[in-house]
């Protein structure tokens, strides 16, 4: 009875809601901080839940009063009254501006996780959270600006927007748990403290409407425009339609047309306070000349503790910015690297590392930016190593802060960051830059598919049986299988209960190599390496486990018994283990067998440099594979380093680069190693011995530096969680999200979609996720995902999957990949194929079944037209 009555108070909860427009708003808690008397500030909202301020100090911002937080034990107390019980729906919005990215999970409006509440966490990202850590979005936000931050919940879906678009969202239909008091700059659960501003926070009893969050960021960023000088006179460089002049004061104004762009820089310098040399359109810092040297324009100066040498260049359709930084003082110097974008008025477009959003970092992988005004656009390209991986950016009303804030150099030591901007007319767009760096970075390579994976230990059956095989190869048509269990890591054998020996390994691995080849020799079978996690001895995992016993899967870190017991085993990782601040190790804790009998497994968290020990161990493993093994390639997971900053940065030496930067004094706090950054040598060996052998190769995670950039091997990422397709309506356009763009310079592959919705939508779970990839430019991989029959529950077939590769791509669009032997889109319009043949049109449905094609093939050239009516987003077509 229990169960009844519980699904009856849910569809109760959700049939009873409504997003409430902003003239039905219910607001239950307003704090302006306009007024602080006897440490109380007042609920303007009427609801008498006025706040107790615990030591933050109340400052003037932008147009609107704040508090200043000092991140040790600030806070406001709202209390527990009784309109802050929200059960069904809310809406928490609030202005806030971080001075640091902290180094826990810090409170910045709400209850708690268990409850609601917007948090800020190590990642540099602003989470929302409903009823549990579980029930979360997310979404990067810059320092040091002031960010308009909203998290609502309607019953049916949560919602994080920033800066008035939408960033986030989840599906979710649960009532909202009760909790305690509301906080604001502290987390309750943890006792963890804000540090920066935070202004005006209401509290509303509904969700406001996406277009009402829009409209009250729209009507408050008119205070946040940047004045823009003008660059009248100084040395310039003249394009086919745009012109660069460099200023005195050494900023650049890039004309487009009547479009004027103006960048500004900064850098930091240290001392009881920190200084800034800056690049203006005004007079000149003290000491920069800048001249004309030939066909560039060079800007220089010699500061107290570096030098710097700017070079701006003309590369065809481009401009190159090199700023060469040279350390001339006695000590290590830390320096904040700042450029700013501005233009005279709003944006009429922005696309920040290729995603529709306010803020981005951790983006090596798309490290752009695309600017539109109305008669012009300009894109912004990071280069060089350090600042793609560094790479942050933050935009206003009018101006986009670009920035690398971990820089440090030893005496005498140089760093060039390297930068291009690409000026186009009107009639460009985003994907007009895409397709133009990709031709120049030379990423164009041939892609091949459909991929799968295939554990052998528990799809024995299948491959043991020569026409079941047949049967699976076929209707999926498969290129690229990737066999399991991995080499050395996450190598549990269901059939014996015991990890797999190499001995083992090699057998199987030979064995369905041979059985996959004896149905189509042109299928590459490929084995399995983890990038950064290794597995430890067996008798090492049974003691650490004996230690730290009953912990769920989940990434830990050592006690101090485990690492004296990891210290008594002599391990080839010694020299590349990954530590934390606190002198700590991390490890992976996960479980394999099955629910009545699991077996612990345990993996230490390193990295690989040229030389190391991690590097090694790559090299080993890629040899047994191709050489012992005989299999066709190679795939690694978490192969750039450049993601998650707790598997990325290490602490146990100085790379000679990498460091925190006091945003005080200018000093540095400490010195780390940025994994992603002193990888790159290893990983580009790692990839040329394998496509020397004639292996394939294929990673997840896209390039992060140049060094693979061009290679020829097939990179995807996991972009699964940042989108939805199974509450997407069938023909509904899916937004441009952050995860899927990292892959718009690199092949342009998504590993699928593992659909958690209901059984009967399962294929069209699937196609709904190839086409919100489609979306991105970007073509499907499965990911352990088999449809159902035609007939069955939620059955249909893999239709469009089974017709993009093999695909060298030309031109990616949204929802439009142009290849050399095929063009794959889910929108009409005239789309051309660029085979020399009449090519067949075929459109797939959401339960990839073949339906009419209403297209019209005409020549074009030596090449050919299709004039194409489809259900847009809710169907694919496949020209081959």
């Amino acid at each position: 009875m229990r169960y009844r009555v519980l699904v009856i108070a849910v569809v109760a909860v959700t049939l009873g809601l409504a997003v409430c427009a902003e003239e039905e708003e219910r607001t239950v808690a307003a704090y302006t901080f306009d007024q602080v008397v006897d440490d109380i500030t007042a609920d303007v909202s009427g609801h008498g839940n006025s706040a107790r301020i615990h030591g933050p100090a109340r400052i003037q911002a932008d147009g609107f009063a704040a508090l200043r937080f000092d991140g040790q034990d600030d806070y406001v107390d709202c209390g527990t009254g009784e309109s802050l019980d929200l059960r069904k729906q809310v809406t928490v919005e609030c202005w806030m501006n971080a001075d640091v990215v902290p180094t826990g999970e810090v409170g910045i409006v709400g209850k708690g996780i268990e409850t609601w509440s917007l948090t800020y966490y190590t990642d540099g990202q602003v989470w929302w959270y409903i009823n549990s850590g579980g029930n979360s979005t997310k979404a990067s936000i810059p320092l040091e600006t002031w960010v308009y931050v909203v998290g609502t919940y309607d019953g049916r879906v949560m919602r994080l927007f920033v800066n008035g678009r939408l960033a986030s969202e989840r599906p979710l239909t649960e009532p909202i748990d009760p909790g305690g008091a509301l906080y604001i700059g502290r987390r309750p659960a943890a006792d963890t403290f804000f540090r920066g501003a935070i202004g005006p926070v209401r509290i509303h009893d509904c969700a406001l409407s996406p277009e009402a969050i829009r409209a009250r960021y729209d009507a408050a960023s008119q205070r946040q425009v940047r004045p823009m000088a003008a660059v009248e006179s100084g040395p310039a460089l003249v394009g086919d339609g745009w012109e660069l002049r460099v200023s005195q004061g050494g900023a650049m104004q890039v004309t487009v047309g009547p479009d004027r762009y103006l960048v500004t820089s900064r850098l930091s310098y240290p001392g009881d306070t920190i200084g800034y040399h800056h690049l203006t359109a005004g007079v000149a810092a003290t000491g920069l000349t800048v001249e004309r040297q030939g066909d560039r324009i060079v800007a220089q100066a010699a500061f107290e503790h570096y030098r710097l040498k700017r070079s701006v260049g003309r590369d065809r359709h481009r401009l190159v910015v090199t700023d060469e930084i040279t350390n001339t003082s006695a000590d290590d110097v830390g320096i904040l690297y700042r450029h700013e974008l501005i233009v005279p008025q709003a944006f009429e477009a922005l696309h920040l590392s290729g995603a529709v959003q306010s803020a981005s970092h951790q983006t090596a992988e798309n490290p752009s930016l695309f600017a539109a005004q109305t008669h012009s656009r300009l894109a912004f390209l990071a280069e060089d190593a350090v600042f793609r991986l560094q790479l942050q950016m933050a935009a206003q009303h009018n101006a986009v802060k670009i920035e690398a804030n971990r820089v440090a150099l030893r005496p005498g030591q140089s760093h060039t960051f390297r930068w291009a901007l690409y000026p186009y007319a009107a009639t460009a767009d985003y994907w007009t830059f895409v397709n133009q760096v990709r031709r120049d970075w030379g990423v164009n390579g041939t892609v091949v598919g459909p991929f799968e994976y295939l554990n052998v230990t528990t799809q024995t059956d299948l491959v043991d049986d020569p026409a079941r095989l047949r049967a699976y190869l076929e209707r999926k048509r498969l290129g690229v299988i990737a066999v399991n269990p991995w080499l050395d890591y996450d190598n549990h054998n269901h059939l014996t209960g015991q990890p797999t020996s190499r001995d083992e390994y090699r057998r199987m691995m030979r064995h369905v190599r041979d059985a996959v080849h004896a149905v189509d020799p042109r299928i590459r079978v490929i084995g399995c390496i983890e990038g950064n996690l290794v597995s430890l001895p067996q008798g090492l995992v049974d003691e650490l486990h004996r230690l730290a016993p009953d912990k769920a899967r989940n990434m830990y870190l050592f006690t101090d018994a485990q690492l004296a017991a990891l210290r008594a085993y002599e391990l080839p990782w010694k020299d590349c283990l990954l530590m934390n601040r606190a002198g700590k190790y991390l490890y992976e804790l996960y479980y394999r067998g099955g629910p009545q009998n699991p077996r612990p497994y345990i993996a230490i968290a390193v990295y690989a440099a040229p030389g190391n020990g991690q590097h090694r161990t790559w090299m080993d493993q890629a040899r047994f594979i191709m050489e012992d093994v005989g299999l066709d390639g190679l795939y690694i997971d978490q192969f750039n380093m450049a993601f998650a900053d707790s598997q990325r940065y290490s602490y146990e030496a100085w790379d000679g680069t990498t460091a925190d930067i006091d945003r005080a004094t200018g000093r540095i706090l400490r010195r780390y190693t940025d994994a992603g950054l002193v990888g790159a040598a290893a990983r580009r060996d790692l990839v040329q011995y394998v496509l020397g052998r004639g292996g394939y190769m294929l990673a997840n995670t896209f390039p992060a530096t140049a060094d693979t950039q061009a290679l020829r091997m097939h990179r995807f990422n996991e972009s699964e969680w940042y989108f939805h397709p199974e509450t997407m309506e069938a023909d509904q356009e899916p937004p441009l999200l952050q995860g899927p763009c990292k892959g718009h310079f690199s092949t342009p592959i998504a590993l699928g979609f593992r659909p958690r919705g209901t059984p009967e939508q399962y294929t069209r779970t699937i196609m709904k996720g190839a086409i919100t990839y489609l979306r991105h430019g970007l073509l499907y991989y499965h990911y352990g995902t088999n449809l159902p029959m035609p007939g069955d529950t939620g059955g249909g077939d893999y239709g469009a999957i089974n017709h993009m590769f093999p695909i060298t791509p030309v031109e990616l669009h949204a929802g439009l990949v142009i290849g050399q032997e095929r063009t794959v889109t889910c929108i009409s319009g005239t789309h051309p194929f660029l085979g020399d043949q009449r090519p067949t049109v075929r459109v797939f449905d959401l339960q990839g079944l073949p339906v009419e094609a209403r297209a019209a093939v005409r020549p074009d050239g030596p090449h050919w037209r299709v004039e194409l009516r489809l259900r847009d987003w809710a169907e694919i077509a496949v020209f081959e």
